[in-house]
């Protein structure tokens, strides 16, 4: 009955519930031109194939921003209907067309997450901005796709994939003028994307340094990337965990996880590193309102929520102390927030069920 009773009252202000400010990054820089004449010039066959992977990525722009099309009788559905039901899923935005979806989105392949031999709270920050697609920023940032993109939970990804971006699936093109002005080298030359847990890194900082300006066109801060280098440090095959299942209670340990690495942050006077957690956190929410679509009541709780954080994050920027409260209060929210949404699983996206059925629906409408 307490369960109805709140669903009803959110029901009842869902017209008053404000929409959170969506994460803002710089907007970020047109895509490169291709090179022109000189030993680096680009062929015609590699432009063509640039060209396939900016209308690709448009695309996947286009599909988050829009609702979904109307129901077209005379077209034929298929494979790709369900892959456009998936995109809308930010977990989902690249996969190879022959990924199993619900498998996929039901499962990742677990951490290899040992204990850290320092602070805790930096290898905590790394953990979520390595989740943040801002934090790569450029070209990267505008498409949602974040370091955990190509390394699922630090990890390889053998179902990314990126058309004219990819070769086979598991594999990038590094050296690509659609994600970095600097790195293009007149070649499509796909590489298999590796696997992070273990190290082998003569220099991990600079490493991540130069993908975050090289690769991606970005600028991160000294302590983002250094918070990024003792995660993927902590990382090693001894700690594996296995599979991992996809819900939400693992979604809101991840938002607590990153909402103390922000305290963290605030606490040591890391203003940068905290407002990217920040960002990092808002990601987090909108991934698990993602998963809340079918419900819709549920859905503008978490908007509330993701209001609140916006409103925390704006009195931190204005004192460290204030902001610190804020996140106090938002944490209690949080755990509002998992015992209503609990509940309500098997409804939501996280279930395989529901997630194959709200799949299939885009191949039937």
């Amino acid at each position: 009955m307490m369960l109805a009773a709140a669903l009803l009252a959110v029901v009842a202000a869902k017209a008053a519930l404000p929409d959170p400010p969506p994460p803002v990054a710089d907007p970020p820089p047109p895509f490169a031109r291709m090179r022109e004449g000189g030993s680096g010039a680009a062929s015609p066959e590699l432009q063509e194939a640039r060209g396939h992977v900016r209308l690709s990525l448009e695309r996947q722009d286009s599909l988050r921003r829009s609702p979904p099309a109307p129901p077209r009788a005379d077209a034929r559905r298929g494979e790709g209907d369900r892959r456009d039901g998936a995109s809308r899923l930010s977990d989902a935005r690249w996969v190879a067309p022959d990924t199993d979806l619900v498998a996929f989105l039901s499962q990742t392949p677990g951490e290899c997450l040992a204990k850290p031999l320092g602070d805790p709270s930096l290898v905590e920050a790394g953990r979520a901005l390595f989740r943040s697609a801002l934090t790569l920023g450029g070209p990267a940032a505008r498409y949602g796709l974040s370091c955990n993109s190509c390394h699922r939970d630090g990890r390889d990804n053998p179902h990314f994939f990126l058309e004219g971006l990819s070769g086979a699936p598991g594999t990038a093109d590094v050296t690509s003028a659609l994600f970095s002005k600097t790195r293009e080298d007149g070649a499509f030359n796909p590489k298999p994307i590796p696997d992070l847990a273990g190290g082998g890194f003569r220099d991990l900082e600079g490493f991540i340094r130069s993908a975050v300006a090289d690769e991606f066109q970005g600028a991160a801060p000294e302590a983002v990337v250094g918070a990024l280098a003792a995660y993927v440090a902590a990382l090693t095959p001894e700690a594996c965990t296995g599979p991992e299942p996809q819900t939400i209670a693992r979604a809101i340990s991840d938002l607590g996880r990153a909402l103390a690495a922000t305290d963290a942050a605030l606490a040591r006077g890391d203003r940068a590193a905290a407002d990217s957690l920040f960002l990092a956190m808002l990601q987090d929410l909108n991934r698990i309102d993602e998963r809340h679509a079918p419900l819709p009541a549920l859905s503008a709780l978490i908007r509330a929520r993701g209001a609140e954080l916006t409103a925390a994050r704006e009195e931190a920027d204005r004192s460290p102390k204030k902001g610190r409260k804020a996140l106090k209060r938002f944490a209690a929210r949080v755990a509002d927030l998992e015992a209503v949404l609990s509940p309500a699983a098997g409804d939501s996206l996280y279930d395989k069920e529901a997630l194959s059925s709200r799949l299939t629906s885009h191949i039937n409408r």
